[in-house]
């Protein structure tokens, strides 16, 4: 009891620190049922990169969150550029570009977010952040890094939801809760650096759109696994859910649904035993019964959760 109470009053400190915007979020689109891999297609090319603009602010804007963060690195990412699911074949088609972590601070993650959104389509006439996938599938914001992110709703044996509480060391939405979750990472597939892509894509075009997939699914598994130290065998086959973002800062990410063959109790232990790769991205994991974080998560808002995670949530209420 003691221990709860600690845990309600801690929850209650970083509450009042959390800005509700932060926990705002649109539905790109929902899968109830879930995709697996084969019903997923990636088109990798140039074209879906970003519109190159204020790159001496990008540059100053890293520079000055560095200072900040010394935890903080650069490293090549997957651009979100479209998505267009075809109902006919059940295939969702996804249109990726390249970018990176530092251009993603510059431009998603700055204060002049807004200014980087309405810079890539400035003939509409609809709020920015209100805005949906143009009839072809094309994402607004061209200007904005949109390094695609994922999250995981990574559900025990016994129901319960994983929950990690989020330290001061991340690149955004420090002192939260979240669910597991990162990035896809370009250089699985050989691809180290937005630079080389673009200079190696005339002569080899890109990697195999399987193997880009498979490192959308498989990615989710690792960021479970180095976030909370339940290992690879104890996790079922990710579904995706759907792709939601949250709203400040047009931050989109995919949801996956990923079971967990252990007890909840099982899993807090596998965290606490030490055996956590990205340990210093969160200060605990915690697990709560689905009908609890559907309802503090997203009724009442009692738990600080980003609108990209929220989100996430609810597609996985959709699925349940």
């Amino acid at each position: 009891p003691a221990i709860a109470h600690f845990c309600c009053f801690a929850f209650t400190l970083l509450l009042m620190s959390f800005d509700p915007a932060l926990g705002e979020y649109h539905l790109i689109n929902s899968f109830p049922d879930g995709l697996s891999r084969e019903m997923v297609t990636v088109e990798l090319h140039p074209k879906h990169d970003r519109l190159e603009i204020e790159n001496e602010y990008i540059e100053e804007e890293w520079a000055r969150r560095k200072a900040l963060n010394t935890f903080l690195f650069n490293g090549s990412k997957f651009r979100l550029s479209s998505l267009r699911f075809d109902e006919s074949s059940k295939i969702l088609h996804i249109g990726m570009g390249m970018t990176d972590y530092k251009t993603l601070i510059g431009t998603n993650l700055s204060p002049r977010w807004k200014y980087f959104l309405q810079a890539g389509d400035p003939q509409s006439t609809s709020p920015p952040t209100e805005r949906a996938p143009d009839p072809d599938g094309f994402l607004p914001g061209r200007a904005l890094a949109s390094a695609l992110g994922n999250a995981a709703v990574v559900e025990t044996s016994d129901h319960h939801l994983l929950l990690l509480r989020r330290s001061s060391n991340v690149g955004e939405c420090p002192h939260t809760v979240v669910m597991p979750g990162g990035h896809p990472e370009p250089h699985r597939v050989g691809l180290d650096s937005v630079q080389a892509w673009r200079e190696s894509f005339p002569r080899t075009g890109p990697p195999p759109p399987q193997a880009v997939v498979d490192e959308l699914f498989q990615s989710m598994v690792d960021e479970v696994v180095e976030e909370t130290g339940v290992r690879p065998d104890e996790l079922g086959e990710p579904r995706l859910l759907g792709v939601v973002y949250r709203t400040v800062g047009h931050r989109e990410v995919m949801a996956f649904h990923v079971p967990c063959r252990i007890d909840a109790v099982t899993a807090v232990e596998r965290y606490r035993s030490g055996h956590v790769a990205d340990r210093s991205e969160s200060t605990g994991l915690f697990t709560l019964p689905i009908a609890d974080f559907l309802k503090q998560g997203l009724d009442d808002r009692s738990l600080p959760v980003p609108g990209c995670h929220r989100g996430a949530l609810d597609l996985f209420r959709r699925h349940l």
